[in-house]
């Protein structure tokens, strides 16, 4: 099977899959399910980043790659703060889940703009 038919057939199911979930509880579940799944994702997709910037030894290309995890990071711990942390941090989760995801963003924005210039 080819790469562009898996990606169909992923795209598919992750579109069909919330169709399953109707009724209330199923469908509270299945979201924390995928949230869940989506938090150790990015975990594990952020330490690879970091991985692959130590192996690189330094230089332009894997100050990138730190961006780039760093910014991964930060939009995880804003998933955290609404999910796992938010009965420990209040009303103050929103804020953090705000501030952490724009902050991820911006680093990741920063890297692709770092990549533009190694390329120009």
């Amino acid at each position: 099977m080819k790469n562009s038919s898996r990606l169909f057939l992923f795209a598919g199911l992750m579109t069909a899959l919330p169709a399953l979930a109707q009724e209330n509880a199923v469908s509270e579940q299945f979201s924390q399910t995928l949230l869940t799944i989506a938090i150790v994702l990015g975990i594990l997709a952020s330490l690879y980043v970091f991985v692959l910037s130590i192996r690189m030894g330094g230089g332009a290309v894997a100050g990138t790659l730190l961006l780039y995890g760093f910014g991964m990071l930060s939009v995880v711990v804003s998933l955290l703060s609404v999910t796992w942390l938010k009965a420990t941090m209040g009303g103050y989760a929103g804020i953090a889940h705000d501030m952490f995801f724009i902050i991820g963003f911006i680093l990741m924005v920063l890297g692709s703009r770092k990549v533009s210039r190694l390329i120009s």
